[in-house]
């Protein structure tokens, strides 16, 4: 996350340095915030920060989904683990 009116890390400084050695980030940016989004646009912040954990939350819940699927799916066994 950057401000576009941050004039220490703007938006392409974050683009040329911590996207390029985290390759499976993203760049959310605030338009109207610099370097202190809590202060300048703490609903943008807010809203953002949800939104991550949200999407966060919906990513473990589909990995937990899945996982126990494949576990019950490979499951050829009966009790105890013999056929």
């Amino acid at each position: 996350m950057a401000g576009v009116l941050d004039p220490a890390l703007s938006p392409d400084v974050v683009r040329r340095t911590w996207l390029s050695w985290y390759p499976r980030a993203s760049l959310t940016v605030l338009r109207g915030a610099g370097h202190y989004a809590m202060d300048e646009t703490p609903l943008d912040l807010i809203r953002t920060v949800e939104d991550f954990l949200r999407a966060e939350d919906g990513e473990e819940a589909e990995d937990a989904e899945e996982a126990g699927e494949a576990d019950h799916a490979d499951d050829t066994t009966g009790p105890g683990g013999s056929a």
